[in-house]
């Protein structure tokens, strides 16, 4: 039914009223004759209803026939709509020049989209691709996708997993970054535990192997900790898998500095936009608004036009908004710039403290030079120095 509603609206159907006080022999004999009927509604003495435009010419005399009155209301349909226009020749090549382009614009990738959980950036992604004769404005139809996948996988050993599909205009890569699997050792092969960082030992627990340090020991990174090899008396060398806790005490250093005279930054609330109209990837024209400054922060802003989700037109609008500002310089007492060089060189050292590091002691020096204070900051810890290293 609905394919044959359809068939109708493309060939053209007419709303039509009919009055008289026999309607209803009116349609029987239409019926009669097979002409289609459709949306037959009764109101007050009269019908409307709706037919095929190619019936229409055998209802009048139907009608007189039976004394009704018959009269076209509305005219729908395909074949209407192209009859109004045919003898317009500049709109019918208007239309052609619309599909036309419509079809050539269809063609092309016009935007290439990442996705998916990867540390890649869209940048190096796009640069990859431009190397191998892939950008903006490339023929889709010519893109071997399966290629282009097994090509990202190849150049690119951080990737696990890789998708690649062409979506409207749009090229769209969704890739997911392979994880990191932390080194482990077999339980059942033999491993010493080795020193991680320097340190002097501050505990040991030995839970399978042959305790090599002792509290008090200074001991480098690689060092054996714990050794896997035990020779047993009488009997022949035994090799096992180390297990146990080596804590030491470790030390870190930083050293941050804070300039004393500090540029501060007064918007004066005066802004200007600049438009960029691009098309193809060239810029057509610019315009710019309000008065223009040398001190400022600008916003970058980039407005595609699309007819569809996956249909990007190459027509752009690139928008920077400039804030102004003027400088004021701002010295600092000494105390806030202690606290804020203090605060910097131990977030910098808590970033590369282990879950397991417990702070002991720290030691704070601070000295001035050429306008700046300068902090260095030593932190003690008592951490887990130990971590396992296959016997070879």
């Amino acid at each position: 039914m609905q394919s044959f509603k359809i068939w109708i609206l493309f060939k053209g159907y007419v709303i039509i009223r009919v009055d008289g006080a026999n309607i209803e022999r009116f349609i029987n004999i239409c019926v009669h004759k097979e002409l289609t009927l459709l949306d037959v509604k009764r109101k007050d003495g009269f019908v409307i209803l709706k037919m095929p435009a190619h019936g229409f010419k055998f209802t009048r005399l139907i009608a007189k026939k039976t004394g009704c009155k018959v009269k076209i209301l509305e005219k729908k349909g395909f074949s209407f709509f192209f009859k109004k226009y045919k003898k317009r020749k500049s709109f019918a090549i208007g239309i052609m020049v619309f599909l036309t382009t419509f079809a050539l614009l269809w063609s092309y990738i016009w935007e290439i989209e990442l996705t998916g959980d990867s540390c890649l950036k869209r940048n190096d992604v796009v640069k990859y691709l431009g190397k191998n004769n892939i950008r903006i404005g490339s023929v889709k139809y010519f893109l071997d996708t399966k290629k282009i996948e097994d090509d990202f996988i190849l150049n690119f050993k951080n990737l696990a997993w890789v998708d690649v599909k062409i979506k409207g205009t749009k090229l769209v890569i969704d890739v997911v970054d392979r994880k990191k699997v932390p080194d482990i050792i077999n339980k059942n092969l033999p491993c010493d535990i080795v020193a991680k960082k320097d340190g002097i030992i501050e505990e040991v627990l030995v839970k399978n192997g042959v305790e090599v340090v002792k509290v008090g020991d200074v001991v480098l990174k690689g060092d054996i900790l714990i050794s896997g090899i035990i020779d047993l008396e009488f009997f022949e060398t035994k090799m096992v898998h180390a297990i146990g806790n080596v804590k030491a005490r470790t030390s870190y250093e930083k050293v941050e500095e804070v300039n004393l005279l500090k540029v501060k930054k007064n918007y004066t609330g005066r802004t200007s936009s600049r438009y960029i109209v691009e098309f193809l990837n060239k810029d057509l024209f610019k315009l710019k608004f309000g008065e223009e400054y040398n001190n400022y922060d600008k916003i970058d802003s980039v407005m595609n036009f699309k007819l569809f989700k996956n249909f990007i037109i190459p027509l752009k609008i690139k928008k920077e908004k400039r804030s102004y500002y003027y400088k004021n310089q701002e010295v600092l007492s000494m105390d806030i710039a202690k606290k804020e060089a203090f605060n910097k060189a131990l977030s910098g050292i808590l970033k590369g403290l282990s879950k397991d590091a417990s702070i002991t002691k720290q030691n704070v020096d601070y000295f001035e030079r050429d306008g700046k204070i300068f902090v260095k900051v030593i932190v003690e810890t008592c951490e887990d120095i130990g971590i396992e290293k296959a016997i070879e």
